[in-house]
């Protein structure tokens, strides 16, 4: 449950801060209040807030400067045709990171099953209805932050404190794809029934079936990616 508050915190604080940028109250170009200040103004703590903007940089709104803060980018949150071009800018760098997790996350699911406690599982099926709710919303903000709850739930269910460190590597450097994938509704689409049955196999604690399960998933999540690049090429 607590995973859960986490991911609703979040997206609260994404919001807030996304009206602020798309407001009048600071225009393209200007600094954002730093995270201290909107931490105070939101009465959350700083990392809700780090997060927040790491997922508002990924969607193109804000640009994190190293020793400067978040800097307001751009008022438009990007068309169908702005999200398919960073798609193909992107290609090379996805199938790395999609091949690299398709080494991992059957691992992950295989050490959960053995490893995982039933509250952590529970936790994993309380993450899907929420990823359920905002694919029912269109959602795309809660889409992207349930869909790495999701997966970040399932390798600390592993207990390896190594893979957990590696993943937490992989998700950050994919919090980029994964709001840009969310903005297409085809590709989201295609992401629901692909957790729904990581999920199954996960409560059935069916290791061959939830490793098959989440190869499969990344698989389509690659054609996806493969396909909206080639139909704009």
């Amino acid at each position: 449950m607590k995973a859960i508050e986490k991911v609703s915190v979040i997206d609260l604080v994404v919001k807030e801060i996304r009206e602020m940028c798309l407001s009048s109250e600071i225009a393209v170009g200007e600094k954002l209040p730093t995270e201290k200040k909107l931490g105070e103004t939101l009465n959350v703590g700083r990392s809700t807030v780090r997060e927040a903007l790491r997922i508002l940089q990924a969607m193109g709104l804000i640009e994190m400067r190293p020793g400067r803060g978040a800097f307001l980018k751009s008022k438009n949150l990007g068309d169908s045709s702005t999200i398919t071009k960073w798609f193909r800018e992107h290609e090379i760098q996805l199938r790395d990171f999609m091949e690299v997790r398709m080494a991992l996350e059957p691992l992950a699911v295989k050490l959960a099953i053995e490893r995982g406690t039933e509250a952590e599982l529970t936790e994993i099926a309380e993450i899907f209805k929420t990823f359920e709710q905002a694919q029912e919303n269109k959602d795309v903000i809660n889409l992207a932050i349930s869909d790495e709850a999701f997966h970040n739930a399932i390798v600390k269910a592993t207990h390896n404190k190594l893979l957990i460190i590696i993943n937490q590597n992989i998700a950050d450097a994919f919090a980029e794809y994964r709001t840009k994938s969310f903005a297409s509704e085809k590709t989201a689409s295609h992401a629901l029934e692909p957790h729904r049955a990581i999920l199954s196999a996960l409560q059935k604690r069916d290791v061959e079936e939830a490793m098959k399960r989440v190869r499969r998933h990344l698989e389509i999540s690659l054609k996806d990616v493969e396909q909206v690049v080639s139909e704009e090429a």
